[in-house]
């Protein structure tokens, strides 16, 4: 599984939030992270279909390269 933040509790509740959409085959989930303003929009996909978009409010302790799709399980 890969890090996607440096702070334990907001790398649990990103990972969580991202889990708890009904993706069949976890092995699909890919995310991209994307800046916008001041806040990041965290893209989920299952496959090539995006599932659902997260605002999250800051990129600071963020562990991850923006405007790339990456998967969650490597």
């Amino acid at each position: 599984m890969n890090i996607l933040c440096t702070n334990i509790e907001k790398n649990y509740r990103l990972i969580s939030k991202i889990l708890s959409y009904n993706i069949i085959d976890l092995d699909d989930i890919t995310i991209e992270f994307k800046k916008h303003e001041k806040n990041i929009i965290l893209n989920i996909y299952e496959e090539n279909v995006i599932e659902d978009s997260i605002i999250y409010d800051s990129k600071e302790e963020l562990n991850v390269k923006f405007n790339k799709k990456i998967k969650l399980f490597s």
